[in-house]
């Protein structure tokens, strides 16, 4: 049989002091016994969380695991795709060009706040990428962010132009589904 990709429901279940019984129970609903598939493995963003709140990695005995960078979205932050996805997305008014971008995501990484609770000298993939965009979006050609939408269509652009840039993230997935 194939392997299914799921999104799990609340991904703050897996954290705090009842982490180990949401583990437990998603767990047992794919176990052998049930229709849904079984679980291969979690890989959750890691948020900067330290080693201490990385706790499910030990207790998840291997099926928990986080990513290299912040969060999904900073594996989106290349000029070029956000570019190209503005200039394309109903509603803009105006070419963006790559140049205004990057611009633009150098003013975010000078401030600190699309860092907290974090150090802002951990740089580009520590930055809250979710934020950066959906100010990017709003700066750059005043449209909205929509993270359903929009981190969708910049991982396609990046697919179909640039699959290098989301190497690692692929690699990660594929890791955790055993495919090495």
């Amino acid at each position: 049989m194939g392997k299914v990709v799921k999104a799990v429901i609340a991904t703050g279940d897996f954290e705090g002091q009842h982490a180990e019984k949401f583990l437990e129970i998603y767990d047992r609903l794919s176990g052998a016994q049930s229709l849904i598939p079984p679980a291969v493995a979690f890989l959750f963003d890691d948020e900067g969380r330290t080693e201490t709140e990385k706790i499910l990695e030990r207790l998840g005995k291997d099926l928990v695991r986080f990513t290299k960078r912040r969060m999904y979205e900073n594996h989106l932050l290349d000029t070029q795709a956000i570019a190209a996805v503005l200039n394309t997305t109903e509603g803009h008014t105006k070419q963006i060009s790559d140049t205004d971008i990057q611009g633009l995501i150098d003013r975010c990484l000078d401030d600190p706040k699309y860092f907290r609770p974090l150090d802002k000298n951990r740089g580009v993939d520590w930055i809250r990428a979710d934020v950066v965009l959906k100010d990017l979006f709003w700066k750059a050609a005043e449209l909205e962010f929509r993270k359903t939408t929009h981190s969708v269509e910049l991982t396609k652009w990046l697919i179909d132009n640039a699959p290098e840039k989301l190497k690692e993230i692929s690699d990660a997935i594929g890791d955790a589904l055993g495919f090495k």
